[in-house]
């Protein structure tokens, strides 16, 4: 018909201005996605042409498995030309580098995050002066992507325009396979060619975590645990064979008197107590609990304690707080009993069950006579369940005349009766206050004097010698001086038991006769007391 109507010149030359018309309309698709970074979140645009291309006009659209047509703006790439053979890259946490090569995804709007999929992304250009998303003549590239190359509804909105005639995209219910190690999505296809499918694209990954086998035993920590091979007590993942006993934690000695609580590390390793609280009960109050953050950030190390002051009259020093910091309630007054005393940490979710007796890393009962009371033995249950108390009905045996309970037997995680000693105070003995190695009622630098005198240099002893032993450890040594001076002037803790100055006098709390009994002569700094 051409060739008749114009001749056959005119026809082949109408014929070739159509064909570099349609290739000129084509040039826009040498813009292609050459790489998906997941891990960076970047994407690669690349100019797979001869000429500079604008990208006046350019828009995404995207789609993930909750959203479809999620586009960007109209104007965000208007003034960026990607020059040919050369890259733009899309920088969707904004965290561009700068330069001309690089955009932010702030400055051309939206586009979903990308992950290892349901994801679709479809770059698109104004063909006959405007865009239209409807056709595919105005589709620049195309792909998309899936774990396991599974088809998602939502995701593939826009897949039936890119791979429709003269489409970008060969297969409308074709997926790039990804997986949970997928790292980049990269075009293998260096051709330039417009039609692409999954099969042209390289899925990079990164090595697959490895599994823990942190006992050893060849199977997978996880495996361990589901099968009930392991513990996981507190819900970290991690089997309890692997991690410091949270039983290391105890009760070694409560001072009824003075309100002190010592909570001490009996393991090889330190132990966090984030999270931990207190559960205590007598004959009238049950369950008080401390706050469930109140031990957050304290840590105790091997081998050291930790001194819990329910008087409220704790020194100035890390080993030392006051019980009212811990928040929650306040425990019940410590006495000669009944009480009950646990301590416990959290499980699974950073929560206590205090019903759960394998969070209990440690419980003592206490009464006078061992007389059972229910009330302040009502978590026996759970400790005796989780292995630290051996019988619910069973009690420390006390006095009305008890001032410490010291555990002596630890040696291990189950304790009863027999493993605490209760210690009363002598009656009819000598009273003083510690520390005050002069005698002179006060505690000043001239009592650390005094027994460094004695120490070094043959100065005449104490005629109480209990008043030196500050720290009560059954010797006056160098120690002694020591921790008077840091209670002085550094707030150190104060001398033990019956205490400083500021205190009433008292007897020595250990019993004549016994290693801790250095005996006390004589001593007149009381007698301002009557």
């Amino acid at each position: 018909m051409l060739a008749r109507q114009f001749g056959f010149p005119v026809a082949v030359a109408l014929v070739f201005v159509a064909v570099t018309s349609n290739l000129a309309e084509a040039a826009p698709r040498d813009i292609q996605i050459r790489t998906i970074d997941l891990e960076a979140s970047t994407i690669e645009l690349f100019n797979f042409g001869g000429e500079d291309e604008p990208l006046d006009g350019w828009r995404f659209c995207t789609h993930n498995e909750s959203r479809s047509r999620i586009y960007s703006s109209s104007a965000g790439l208007n003034g960026v030309t990607v020059e040919a053979g050369t890259s733009l890259f899309i920088h969707l946490k904004d965290d561009s580098p700068g330069g001309s090569d690089n955009l932010n995804r702030a400055q051309i709007g939206a586009i979903t995050e990308i992950d290892r999929g349901p994801i679709a992304i479809g770059l698109y250009f104004p063909g006959e002066g405007f865009l239209s998303f409807d056709t595919t003549a105005d589709i620049a590239d195309f792909l998309q992507w899936n774990i396991g190359g599974a088809p998602h509804p939502i995701a593939d909105e826009r897949s039936d325009e890119a791979a429709g005639p003269m489409g970008v995209w060969n297969d409308i219910d074709g997926w790039i396979s990804t997986s949970e190690q997928t790292t980049k999505i990269v075009l293998t296809d260096e051709t330039g060619a417009a039609l692409h499918g999954p099969g042209d694209y390289q899925v990079l990954e990164s090595e697959p975590p490895v599994e823990p086998d942190c006992n050893g035993n060849g199977v997978m920590d996880s495996d361990d645990i589901e099968g009930a091979v392991s513990q996981d007590i507190d819900g970290d993942g991690v089997p309890d064979e692997c991690q410091p006993a949270k039983q290391n934690i105890q009760f070694t000695s409560l001072d009824l008197a003075a309100g002190i609580i010592e909570i001490s590390n009996l393991g090889s390793e330190a132990q966090a107590l984030d999270g931990w609280s207190i559960c205590g009960s007598n004959e009238v109050t049950i369950q008080i609990y401390t706050g469930d953050g109140g031990l957050n950030g304290i840590s105790v190390a091997a081998g050291a304690s930790l001194f819990l002051h329910a008087q409220n009259d704790a020194p100035a020093a890390p080993d030392h707080l006051n019980l009212s910091t811990l928040g929650g309630d306040t425990l019940p007054s410590l006495d000669p009993g009944p009480y009950g005393l646990g301590l416990y940490f959290p499980g699974a979710g950073g929560f206590i069950d205090f019903d759960n007796g394998l969070l209990v890393a440690d419980y003592l009962q206490w009464s006078v006579d061992g007389v059972n009371d229910a009330l302040a033995g009502n978590r026996g249950d759970e400790a005796v369940t989780g292995g630290v108390w051996a019988v619910a009905g069973a009690w420390v045996v006390t006095t009305t005349e008890t001032t410490r309970l010291v555990l002596n037997a630890a040696d291990g995680f189950l304790h009863g009766p027999d493993s605490y000693q209760a210690i009363s105070a002598p009656t009819g003995g000598p009273v003083f206050h510690r520390g005050d190695a002069t005698g002179e009622g006060t505690l000043e630098l001239t009592d650390a004097v005094r027994i460094f005198g004695f120490l070094f240099l043959g100065g005449d002893a104490p005629s109480c010698a209990e008043t030196a032993d500050a720290n009560n450890d059954a010797a006056v040594d160098l120690s002694d001086g020591v921790s008077v001076l840091n209670f002085l002037f550094q707030g150190g803790p104060p001398p033990a038991s019956p205490g400083p100055t500021s205190s009433p006098c008292g007897p020595d709390p250990d019993e004549p006769g016994s290693p801790g009994d250095l005996g006390c002569e004589s001593y007149a700094g009381c007698a301002a007391e009557g």
